[in-house]
């Protein structure tokens, strides 16, 4: 392995240990977001909070089962049906046991639960990541919202899960897009199931700054309002992304991403290959064209400052988070814009940039994962002596393990 940066060498004072496995070829069995540490040892997912040291263990194998987010997570009941907990409260954080929960969603999860007694039947709950209930419907209530008067066609969870699979996210700005199975149409409700938006669309995003993208039968799209007025004309061959910094993408007939207003007037022309949303003013978007071949930093005018290289790539968004934050190259461009800083992946190891370019981290045969506070995971990978122990935990920018994780006991 070879390391380069203000400091080459891995301290080893002041450093926890802790027992476990960390996964260089899944990025599913290992999380740190800033506060709390999850990985996975002998059949249990091990939850370790950096600054209380406190841990608890969850006698289930693969972390992403539990659906761990901001303290929160989902174990097995007795009766085999799923119950969120909170780290450190030995109380559920609700009574309710669910037997299938969903993938966080940004900032909210779906849990499928069947009632008994007088309220037989199937219920919904969206739940936010502080552990509260955004809203609860039951299962005849969605159906009569959408038209639909077959109930006994959605009398089994696996047809309910597969009726609300069809929630592409859930309610954002107060409004959830549902799609008629009949129809194969989208429209969007209220908390209260009371529609908004007629269910007219082949496809559609979610709302953000209050916009939401749409496709009509046509094939193009466009962009309506919470009262699902047309603001943008559907006049776009191909998807459009969400409006972020009063900005979103859009695709031209060549495939190529630029970024409009909320006038659909062209403010960034469609020149990139690739792109991210805008994070506080800024995007970062790779171009290949006219000798100009990279990765770009553009501000709101578009006006371009030049990569740290030419052929970096992304680590694969892992599923721990399904947030538009943890998709790549967002992350990086979060990473870049926060911390003055961002991880980019080259070979079979990563790279660290600064807001000049600078190189200041190189690590071949290794993995750097969820660079988040001044801190990130840190893997080594073979090829490796076969009598040399890996490596891995918890480190940060001045190369010095804060925490390290090693297989079996000290």
């Amino acid at each position: 392995m070879m390391l380069t940066g203000i400091a080459i060498c891995f301290s080893v004072s002041a450093q926890i240990k802790l027992e476990g496995l960390i996964t260089a070829g899944d990025y599913n069995f290992q999380s740190w977001d800033g506060e709390y540490l999850v990985y996975h040892n002998l059949g249990q997912t091990i939850i370790y909070h950096y600054e209380s040291q406190e841990m608890e263990l969850v006698p289930i194998y693969e972390p992403i089962k539990i659906r761990f987010k901001k303290g929160l997570y989902f174990k097995m009941t007795e009766t085999n049906k799923w119950q969120m907990h909170r780290f450190g409260e030995e109380t559920p954080v609700f009574q309710n046991e669910f037997d299938r929960i969903g993938y966080w969603i940004g900032d909210q999860i779906l849990a499928y639960e069947q009632l008994s007694g007088k309220d037989r039947g199937y219920r919904i709950s969206w739940i936010s990541e502080d552990g509260h209930f955004i809203a609860q419907h039951r299962l005849n209530d969605i159906e009569a919202c959408l038209g639909i008067e077959d109930y006994f066609r959605y009398t089994s969870l696996d047809k309910l899960v597969s009726l609300t699979s069809s929630v592409k996210s859930p309610y954002r700005e107060g409004l959830m897009p549902l799609q008629n199975p009949d129809s194969r149409l989208w429209g969007f409700f209220d908390l209260s199931l009371k529609q908004k938006v007629s269910t007219i669309y082949d496809e559609v995003s979610f709302f953000s700054e209050g916009l939401v993208a749409v496709k009509n039968k046509a094939g193009y799209w466009g962009y309506v309002d919470t009262l699902g007025k047309e603001v943008i004309p559907l006049k776009f061959s191909k998807p459009s992304g969400y409006f972020s910094d009063g900005l979103a993408t859009f695709r031209s007939k060549e495939n190529r991403i630029g970024f409009i207003n909320k006038s659909g007037e062209v403010i960034i022309p469609a020149e990139y290959i690739g792109a991210s949303p805008f994070y506080k003013g800024k995007t970062i978007a790779y171009r290949r064209d006219r000798g100009r071949v990279g990765w770009y930093f553009l501000d709101l005018e578009g006006n371009e400052t030049k990569g740290p290289c030419e052929i970096c790539e992304f680590r694969q968004s892992k599923n721990f988070y399904s947030n538009e934050i943890d998709q790549a190259p967002y992350r990086v461009l979060v990473n870049w814009v926060d911390d003055g800083m961002g991880m980019f992946l080259i070979g079979r190891g990563f790279k660290i940039f600064d807001h000049q370019n600078k190189l200041l981290y190189k690590a071949e045969n290794t993995v750097f994962q969820d660079l988040i506070n001044g801190k990130f995971f840190f893997l080594e990978r073979e090829p490796l002596p076969r009598t040399y122990t890996p490596k891995t935990g918890l480190m940060d920018m001045n190369w010095e393990f804060l925490i390290r994780v090693e297989e079996g006991g000290f």
